[in-house]
C-alpha cells in the first residue's frame, strides 16, 4: 500500500503544479498518510512487545494511581510555566510604563495592551519566537532573559516529569 501511494505521488508530482493551485495540498496529505502507515507498520511489527522479546504492554502498565500522581505533577507544572509567564507578561507591561525603558511595536490583538506582553510572553518563554510582536529598547533584554529562563524551567521540568514517571512505572514479571 505504501508503495502505491509513494508511486501514485510521483505520478501527481510530475503533473503538478496545476492551475490555481488545484490539488497543490495532495502531496503534503499524501506524505502524511505514508509517515502514518509506516509507523503502524512499525507498532504492529513489534505489537505486543514495549521493548521487543523483553516487555509486553501489559507489563508495563502502572497503576492507576500511580497515573493520577503523575497527571497532577503535569498539570501542576503546566499552571506553575502559565504563571511565570504571566509574571513576566505583567513585568513587562510595569517596565513598558517607566520613561525610556521600551515599548511593543507590531501587530497587536486590539484585546488590550496587558493581554498583547502576555503574547510576547508566551511567545518569548516558550522560544517560539513569531516575530508579530517585538520590544523595542531596555525590554528586548529582557526578552533575552524570559527565552533563557523558560528553555531552562521547560527543560527542567522534562527532567522532573522522567525522574517521577522513572518512581512510578512497575514492571510486572
Amino acid at each position: 500500500m505504501t508503495g502505491a501511494l509513494i508511486l501514485w505521488m510521483r505520478q501527481i508530482l510530475i503533473k503538478l503544479p496545476l492551475k490555481n493551485d488545484q490539488y497543490c495540498w495532495l502531496p503534503f496529505v499524501q506524505t502524511a498518510i505514508i509517515a502514518a502507515l509506516c509507523f503502524i507498520g512499525l507498532g504492529y511489527s513489534f505489537f505486543p512487545f514495549i521493548i521487543p522479546d523483553q516487555m509486553l504492554i501489559v507489563q508495563a502498565s502502572s497503576a492507576n494511581e500511580s497515573l493520577i500522581i503523575i497527571l497532577i505533577c503535569v498539570f501542576t507544572i503546566f499552571l506553575a510555566h502559565v504563571v511565570e509567564i504571566w509574571l513576566f507578561g505583567l513585568g513587562y507591561y510595569f517596565s513598558s510604563q517607566l520613561d525610556g525603558i521600551g515599548n511593543l511595536f507590531g501587530k497587536t490583538a486590539n484585546h488590550g495592551i496587558i493581554l498583547d506582553y502576555v503574547y510576547l510572553s508566551f511567545v518569548t518563554y516558550t522560544t517560539l519566537g513569531y516575530g508579530d510582536l517585538v520590544a523595542s529598547g531596555y525590554l528586548r533584554y529582557l526578552t533575552g532573559v524570559e527565552a533563557l529562563v523558560g528553555l531552562i524551567l521547560i527543560t527542567w521540568s522534562a527532567s522532573f516529569l522522567f525522574m517521577e514517571m522513572g518512581k512510578y512505572w512497575r514492571v510486572k514479571k
